[in-house]
């Protein structure tokens, strides 16, 4: 999966701000959640945003693109750690 995170990470626009990822697994979100994720984007502007419901996060993650260049260069294993 990771290496599926990284090859459409390399494909990005330079103007895309940040992306969603979202598990194949997951069938259905609804545009409520995408739009309160969007909001929420906009006031922080960077890092890594997760729906949580019943104190649970979820998907889909919202990721700022000023983290494309570490998840570039990390290695599967240097997360699982």
């Amino acid at each position: 999966m990771f290496s599926s995170i990284k090859a459409g990470v390399e494909v990005l626009s330079k103007n895309t701000d940040a992306f969603f990822l979202l598990p194949v697994d997951i069938s259905s979100v609804k545009v409520h959640t995408i739009e309160k994720m969007i909001e929420g984007y906009e006031k922080i502007q960077e890092g890594i945003l997760f729906p949580v419901f019943n104190e649970e996060k979820g998907h889909p993650t919202l990721v700022s693109c000023s983290l494309v260049q570490e998840i570039l260069t990390k290695r599967k294993r240097d997360i699982l750690h």
